[in-house]
């Protein structure tokens, strides 16, 4: 019997993607979330799967659910990220740290265990100061996290080098998608607002980002680390990052004027975005690269009708955005990301 596939995390997101083009592939799937009639409906929409429901930061819940599948890989997806790891760092550290440790803990108990394949972060990287030529990152640029989500995902990725189980980490650039547009509220906004507008960001598809996920459960990529980012047009500054989503969302396409640019002189006044070096990626994992405009054309097409009732906000939206931002009132020049979190949600967001 063919063993199946374990996804984490298989109703967010990315989970949902990685889950439908497995289903497509032909793969058994287990889909593992927490239990709700939300998570129900999501499994309802996904194919013929298997889910079990179960919390991450429960041990013996992971433990039955990976010993009750039989994976012969697991797809770790499960994480908080920000602003939700900002509002809830000791929820957000159980779910990413301790939860990584109980999926290694689980496979342990198989008695041929299967590749575990975990989601990373380019936050591992710390502020990076989009004034300097610091290179593309790659996976051997030292890491240094500067809030919790990235110290977090440099805990569970440390937790599966030393698993003893075989491994591949996929350190994952900015996601593009439609739901995005769809998913905004408060805090996510202030994010947008606060990020230098001339920090680098390097996106990614969804489904290309699920593709090279789903590449990895027979890609002979174990005890590796790969950079997950799109090609050279995914290649942004943060003005020109939000510009497109916002043509994406139907608001238009004229920039926002919110934004602050970087300190130059600062290193640690800058976000947790850079550009990297994905040509390993693309060699060992072999996934297709979409370019931005073909990805804010298919974005477009999938909120054709969520566009239409955003259309009339387009002229208001870049004023009304900018009267939200935190720099209104703020005295100085240049962007204070850290400054802002911290305020907004308190000194536990910040790496210790």
């Amino acid at each position: 019997m063919i063993r199946p596939v374990l996804v984490t995390g298989a109703c967010g997101l990315l989970g949902t993607h990685v889950v439908r083009q497995l289903v497509a592939a032909g793969r058994s799937v287990v889909a593992v979330d927490l239990d709700s009639a939300a998570t129900r409906a999501v499994v309802r929409t996904l194919g013929d799967i298997r889910f079990i429901p179960a919390d991450i930061t429960s041990a013996e819940a992971i433990r039955t659910a990976v010993l009750e599948a039989d994976p012969a890989a697991v797809i770790h997806l499960a994480a908080v990220i920000p602003p939700g790891a900002y509002r809830r760092p000791a929820l957000a550290e159980r779910v990413n740290v301790d939860g990584t440790a109980n999926v290694v803990a689980a496979m342990r108990y198989q008695a041929d265990p299967g590749r575990l394949i975990l989601a990373s972060s380019t936050a591992v990287y710390g502020s990076r100061n989009g004034a300097k030529d610091l290179g593309l990152c790659t996976s051997a640029t030292p890491v240094n996290p500067c809030d919790v989500y990235g110290a977090h995902k440099v805990a569970a990725e440390t937790i599966v080098r030393n698993s003893g189980v075989n491994w591949t980490i996929l350190r994952l650039g900015g996601i593009v998608a439609a739901d995005l547009a769809r998913r905004s509220d408060r805090d996510s906004i202030l994010m947008d607002a606060i990020i230098p507008s001339d920090n680098r960001i390097h996106t990614v598809h969804v489904a290309e980002a699920a593709q090279a996920f789903v590449n990895a459960v027979e890609a002979d990529c174990l005890d590796q680390t790969l950079l997950i980012a799109g090609d050279e047009s995914h290649m942004l500054r943060q003005h020109e990052f939000a510009t497109h989503m916002m043509t994406i969302a139907g608001l238009g396409t004229r920039p926002s004027s919110r934004g602050r640019h970087g300190n130059p002189d600062d290193d640690g006044a800058w976000f947790l975005t850079d550009w990297m070096d994905t040509r390993t990626a693309r060699a060992v994992l072999d996934f297709r690269a979409m370019p931005m405009d073909e990805c804010i054309a298919q974005c477009r097409t999938e909120l054709s009708r969520f566009r239409v009732l955003l259309r009339p906000f387009g002229y208001v939206a870049p004023p009304v955005l900018s009267l939200m931002s935190p720099y209104r009132t703020m005295p100085g020049q240049w962007a204070d990301p850290w400054g802002v979190i911290e305020k907004r949600f308190g000194a536990e967001a910040l790496a210790r």
